[in-house]
């Protein structure tokens, strides 16, 4: 082997002539001195194809083993194959003269692919007229599989990244009182499971009616997967209630205003995303689909310490301020904002057994004055 070996047709792409005939020295040079490699490919075979056989290389002929040929059985020899095949000659001719794809198969070659199908246990079959187109295919196929994987991977990237960037956002423009720290985490109970997929942040369009007490409801925004579709997280908002919300220590309150905002016909509720990954939440012994979401929010001061202080049960200069951020009159709370939404980034009809989770965590955080 010599330096024929340190080049490839790749590189003879460009010639040094218009004529593209013509090709350049340098390749004719390593065709030359590459001849005797090239002559190792396409032999002349000197018979049908069997485990033994002669074969022209060069001008010279030699008997060999053949281990070059898919005929494992034995069988392009074989009568009955010989039979078969000159019988599909006098039916057929010598074939449909063009591609399968324009020109069309015969029936036997469906019936090959439907005999074969069964033999395999297989759904179907295709036919390739040679390894190497079988080849092509199994790998045109794969990397279109793996695009498609890809792009459906990606997609759910994008929605993460947009949803995220929407609700930090938000987050960090709330406005806070004492009676609602900006934006709230609120849970639902299902037998022994708790969902906190639900946040609400007080996000007022406009200057907030009663910045130091509680927002009204066309005031909130609500982040949630949507109750009738599951894959579907929403954005709620109710721009012509101007009722109070209730207190935050009125549970039961919420939950009624909360399912009006996600159910009623007079919140307005924008689709953020379709790609939420689902999963089964037992309920009563029935299974109900819920999208993937989980909201926290954390307090500095926490809101049992802080009610501590009011009862009196607790110093001022004893709470958890952050970063000892606090005076004589006021004090600064933090408030934290985590996510964790997981999207479907498989390209398949959402369903537990076919997702493939794609987690996107987030977070925002904003301070408040509290006074003393």
């Amino acid at each position: 082997m010599g330096r024929e070996a340190e080049s490839s047709l790749a590189d003879f792409y460009f010639s040094d002539s218009d004529d593209p005939l013509i090709p350049p020295e340098s390749f004719t040079r390593w065709a030359e001195e590459g001849a005797w490699a090239m002559a190792m490919y396409e032999p002349q075979m000197l018979g049908g194809v069997a485990p033994r056989m002669d074969i022209m290389r060069a001008g010279v002929t030699s008997r060999v083993v053949n281990l070059s040929s898919y005929n494992y059985l034995g069988l392009a020899m074989h009568p009955e194959v010989i039979e078969a095949a000159t019988k599909a000659l006098r039916d057929y001719g010598s074939g449909a003269c063009g591609s399968p794809l324009l020109s069309g198969m015969s029936d036997l070659h469906k019936e090959l692919e439907h005999k074969l199908a069964a033999f395999t246990g297989r759904e179907d079959c295709i036919i390739f007229n040679s390894g190497f187109a079988g080849g092509m295919g199994t790998l045109a196929m794969t990397m279109q599989t793996a695009n498609n994987h890809c792009q459906s991977q990606n997609m759910a990237a994008q929605h993460a990244r947009m949803v995220d960037a929407r609700i930090q956002d938000a987050v960090r423009k709330a406005t806070a009182s004492e009676s609602f720290p900006g934006c709230v985490a609120f849970s639902e109970t299902v037998g022994s499971y708790t969902y906190p997929d639900t946040l609400v942040i007080w996000r007022p369009t406009a200057a907030a009616v009663d910045s130091a007490g509680l927002p009204r409801v066309k005031e909130l925004l609500v982040y949630c997967p949507d109750p009738n579709t599951s894959n579907c997280l929403l954005e709620i908002r109710d721009p012509n209630n101007n009722a109070t919300v209730p207190a935050l220590s009125s549970t039961s309150s919420w939950t009624t205003l909360l399912n009006s905002l996600k159910t009623g016909n007079t919140a307005q509720r924008t689709k953020l995303s379709t790609l939420l990954r689902v999963a089964n939440a037992a309920s009563s012994g029935a299974a109900k689909r819920r999208g993937c979401v989980r909201f926290n929010v954390s307090l500095i001061p926490s809101a049992t310490q802080w009610a501590s202080y009011r009862a009196g049960t607790t110093d001022w200069d004893e709470l958890d301020w952050p970063l000892d951020i606090f005076g004589s009159e006021s004090g600064q709370r933090q408030v934290l904002c985590q996510s964790e939404l997981q999207y479907d980034g498989s390209s398949a009809t959402p369903s537990s057994a076919q997702q493939t989770p794609v987690p996107h965590f987030g977070s925002a955080t904003f301070v408040y004055p509290l006074a003393r």
